[in-house]
């Protein structure tokens, strides 16, 4: 488990540099999509690490000798999770007011051509 855990974060952190990334460039191409999708991922291994977390919990419950021995790599993971998440957290209300800016440009955008509209008259 612990290994899966440290994988996750290091699969964590490569998601949350590449949605920073991409919240810059989609922002530029005006791509709500992209930031959103990058986001889910991002979530989606928050989740998978939380389950993981919970069953390492339950299993150490069980186990006193084994759990006195990883104490300090549970700890160790779990604080580094904790500090990804937090850092995932800015980073969403970022994200999230990036995609705002990127939907409003396109409306913008919508309503000066539809304001610029000249039927064919064929």
């Amino acid at each position: 488990m612990q290994e899966s855990i440290g994988s996750l974060l290091e699969d964590l952190e490569d998601a949350r540099r590449r949605l920073r990334t991409e919240t810059t460039r989609a922002v530029q191409r005006r791509s709500a999509e992209v930031m959103e999708s990058e986001l889910k991922k991002c979530q989606g291994i928050v989740s998978q690490v939380d389950q993981l977390f919970r069953e390492w919990t339950v299993y150490l419950a069980g186990e006193p000798l084994q759990r006195q021995k990883t104490r300090f790599l549970y700890e160790k993971l779990h604080g580094a999770f904790g500090q990804q998440k937090r850092d995932l957290s800015r980073l969403r209300v970022q994200v999230q007011d990036s995609i705002a800016e990127v939907r409003r440009a396109q409306v913008r955008f919508c309503f000066c051509n539809l304001n610029n509209y000249q039927p064919n008259e064929n």
